[in-house]
Parts: structure tokens; sequence; C-alpha cells
């Protein structure tokens, strides 16, 4: 169905660059222990981001621990270190042979507070309903809306992000923030897209899931074959 939908030499870029992705999500699961800095778990997220020809990809992110996460600013690496049950997130995008990847996942060092689970489950619930809703013609407004509603729901009224989600672009400009409360943009059979609820609690924590999906007159099939479940997240 990928193929078919997008072309194969598409297809096959979006998926490779997607491998890249998890990789470097890897990089942070095998290598992340209490007491490293950012800096220090950044080389090893480079080295996952090696080609074979030796060229580290070049990519934007945002990459953060502990309270950083609850800043919505585009943030790299710090001197800070990573500490026990404190979340490390890492959202990476960027253009591999000729088309856009752009995906996130939060990491938690040993443990999870109550506090973490259930902003995590709830953006976990968040994205299903997101999914569930997804079809042609569909608004980024409705979804931003649906979002917003079912956070609520969960308690989590006013936590929300800026936007849930976006097109992805083949041109140079990857990320338009389409999904949000006033947007206008119309989801098309055959648009690559991106989820990407998250809620913060500022001072304290920012949680935040994205995978890049294809919009098809079937259904909605994610291209990101990646874990989501918070356990696979918390690094022992």
């Amino acid at each position: 169905m990928t193929a078919d939908k997008l072309g194969q030499e598409t297809a096959d870029a979006i998926l490779e660059g997607l491998a890249y992705c998890g990789k470097a999500f890897e990089a942070i699961r095998e290598n992340a222990r209490v007491g490293m800095s950012e800096i220090e778990l950044k080389e090893y997220i480079d080295k996952a981001m090696t080609m074979p020809e030796g060229r580290v990809i070049d990519y934007s992110y945002v990459f953060s621990s502990g309270p950083r996460t609850a800043l919505p600013d585009i943030l790299h690496e710090s001197e800070n270190k990573l500490e026990y049950g404190q979340p490390v997130f890492l959202d990476i995008w960027f253009r591999y042979n000729g088309h856009w990847v752009d995906v996130c996942r939060t990491f938690f060092m040993g443990t999870v507070s109550d506090t973490a689970r259930r902003m995590y489950d709830a953006t976990l619930n968040v994205i299903s309903e997101l999914e569930k809703a997804l079809k042609p013609g569909i608004t980024g407004a409705e979804l931003f809306a649906l979002a917003d509603q079912t956070y609520s729901s969960s308690g989590y009224e006013g936590y929300l992000w800026g936007h849930v989600g976006h097109r992805i672009h083949t041109d140079a400009a990857c990320i338009v923030p389409d999904f949000r409360k006033d947007g206008k943009e119309t989801v098309e059979d055959g648009m690559v897209l991106a989820l990407e609820p998250g809620i913060q609690e500022k001072g304290v924590l920012g949680v935040r899931v994205e995978d890049n999906y294809l919009m098809t007159e079937k259904g909605l099939l994610n291209l990101f074959d990646y874990p989501k479940d918070l356990e696979y997240f918390i690094i022992k």
C-alpha cells in the first residue's frame, strides 16, 4: 500500500529515513545513564545517525531532559545531567533522499512518577482518538478540538501544546503546524502527515509522542514501525 500511494522511490526514502530515527531512539535506550550529561548522550545519537560512508545525517532536533522537557522552545543538548525518574525527550526531523521524516519519543530514567505516567497514558489515548478520527476531509481545527477535548476529559484542560500535528512536505518547509486551533488545512488522500499531541506541566515535565502516517482512502497507515508503549521507554 505504501509504494502504491507514494511511489516506490518516495516510500523507500521515507522508510529508510525513519529507520535512522529508530536507531537514534535505540541509542538513547541503550546508552543513557543517570549522571550522564545531555551532551555525552548526544554523541551516541550522532553515531546512530551516521551513514555507512561515515557522514552524519544533517538533522534538526529538540533534545532535553528533566524540567527542560516542559519548555516549548527549540532546545539542544546542555551540560544538564540525566536524573533518576526524570524524562528525556528527542524530537528529530530531517530530509532523507529528498523526503522529510519527523518523529519524537519521551523516555524516563529508571522509573516513572505517577504524574508522568498519567500524562503519558493520556497522550497515547489522544493519539488513538486522532488516529481513529483521521480521514480525508477532516480539518486541522477539528483534529485540534478532538485532542483538546480528549485531554480535558482526562483532567488536562489547558495542558495541550500549540498544535497536534502537521503535513509533511517534500519541499524545503517540512513543518507547518496545520493541526492547530484555527487550522484550515484539510487532510487529503495520499497525504503524509505527523501526529504529535503532547502536554506539559510547566516547570515539571513535558510528554510528547510523534509518528508519521500516510492517509489513504482505506484508512490511516502508520509509517514508523516503532514502539509507543511506556514500559519500552523506561531506561533501567
